[in-house]
């Protein structure tokens, strides 16, 4: 019998159902939940791998932080959090091309939030 059929017939006896205990894994926050990890990740592999050892670092406040979209008026702060931690641990090319693909994406976002 179906669980949601069962559970129908429970209330209506008002005889609650049994409940068990599953078991929640909590799995942090990827470098691909960001918007940042999924530009970079569509752009190169290598440039992602890079970015990410950079945002493994990170406090998990922080990786929550960036789980979630940036805010209106927000994308400038996130650009220059972005700036300053990449550069250091990034080559050149590497950093410009990561700010590259992350600005444009940061336009677009306000292009379609207009």
């Amino acid at each position: 019998m179906n669980i949601w059929t069962r559970i129908k017939k429970a209330v209506k006896r008002q005889d609650p159902p049994a409940v068990k205990a599953i078991p929640v894994y909590h799995m942090g926050y990827p470098f691909l939940n960001t918007v940042e990890g999924g530009i970079l990740w569509n752009r190169s592999r290598e440039l992602y791998r890079a970015a990410k050892e950079v945002y493994d670092a990170f406090p998990e406040d922080w990786k929550k932080r960036l789980a979630f979209a940036p805010e209106e008026g927000n994308l400038c702060g996130r650009a220059r959090f972005w700036q300053e931690n990449l550069r250091p641990a990034l080559p050149p090319e590497r950093y410009y091309a990561a700010m590259q693909a992350i600005y444009r994406w940061y336009r677009h976002i306000k292009e379609v939030h207009r």
